[in-house]
């Protein structure tokens, strides 16, 4: 059975992103073309669509890299308690979320 995956194309570049989550006020968590992981705001982004992992490889809309750090990220997320830090993250300030991914960075160095 073939995967499927949400994406978004966004609206200035044409970059397809990968939907991670919906968060509130109209955010979503996507997983960029570099595979960083962020929470921008929907009106960004054209409306989702969702394929097949092959099909999305094959038409070049997303990239290897790209699915492997979804597949990680999708590997963290079952049986663990982000889905409960999540969403007390999106409930902090800007200010305040960049504050603590700066001490994730500090204390456990950036992702390569």
């Amino acid at each position: 059975m073939a995967k499927l995956i949400e994406t978004v194309k966004n609206r200035r570049s044409g970059s397809e992103f990968i939907v991670v989550e919906y968060t509130a006020k109209g955010k979503v968590l996507l997983l960029t073309p570099e595979g960083n992981i962020f929470s921008l705001s929907l009106d960004l982004f054209y409306d989702p669509t969702i394929q097949s992992e092959e099909d999305l490889l094959r038409d070049g809309r997303l990239n290897q890299a790209q699915l492997s750090e979804y597949d990680q990220f999708n590997k963290i997320k079952e049986g663990s308690i982000v889905d409960d830090w999540l969403e007390g993250f999106y409930e902090l300030s800007l200010d305040d979320q960049r504050r603590v991914l700066e001490k994730i960075k500090k204390d456990y160095g950036a992702r390569s």
